[in-house]
């Protein structure tokens, strides 16, 4: 079910934008696929359905990174601790790590940067997608002292090892006008614009192997 949350003050991206903080966020959790706009996040739902393959769910072991080369500067790979369920990050993509700060090796709940109700909901989002073992689609609406509108759109795709429990997710996020914003170049690769000097490469803090596990 959607679940809207308002920032005051989310200072990551107003950093991230050069902003003095003043302004609001509006965050729409668990929204269809259809409202997420043609990008990064569609190209994974498709890869990500693939690699299922009539199971219940893939597994990290099925994904190769260079099958998704265009979109790994955006995505995350997080672990997932239950008992208390705690989302642990794993791997973090390069333009993802500037944007949203160090989170390598970081707990979701230990991010101050995000405002508690934002945390909390996202917490919830990646329960719900652990719980019901499908992705969930999140929208976020950075409301700019400028009256300027940015719109960039979240993913969670849960992945298991045994076919059962949901031991790890992929995301991806599409940052939309952002990107522009925070002064990248690009060129269009796979249906992405990937921002230069990021040439869809690797992911930055190899915390661990990609294919362990």
């Amino acid at each position: 079910m959607r679940a809207f949350v308002r920032a005051e003050d989310d200072r990551g991206w107003y950093a991230a934008l050069g902003g003095s903080g003043d302004g609001f966020m509006l965050v729409e959790l668990d929204i269809p696929l259809s409202e997420v706009r043609p990008g990064p996040i569609h190209l994974l739902n498709r890869y990500w359905e693939d690699k299922r393959n009539g199971r219940a769910l893939p597994r990290w072991l099925d994904f190769d990174p260079a099958d998704l080369k265009p979109i790994l500067p955006f995505m995350f790979v997080v672990g997932i601790e239950n008992q208390p369920f705690r989302v642990h990050y794993r791997l973090v993509g390069t333009v993802a790590s500037e944007l949203r700060g160090p989170l390598t090796g970081r707990y979701l709940d230990q991010i101050e940067v995000l405002p508690p109700d934002v945390r909390t909901r996202l917490i919830e989002e990646y329960r719900l997608a652990c719980q019901r073992r499908r992705p969930t689609f999140s929208r976020d609406v950075l409301c700019l002292r400028s009256e300027r509108e940015l719109t960039f759109f979240g993913s969670i795709y849960p992945l298991s090892t045994d076919g059962i429990t949901v031991d790890r997710c992929v995301c991806v996020e599409d940052y939309g006008d952002l990107i522009g914003l925070r002064g990248y170049g690009g060129q269009s690769k796979g249906g992405y614009r990937i921002p230069e000097g990021h040439g869809g490469g690797g992911l930055l803090e190899r915390s661990l192997p990609l294919a362990s596990q």
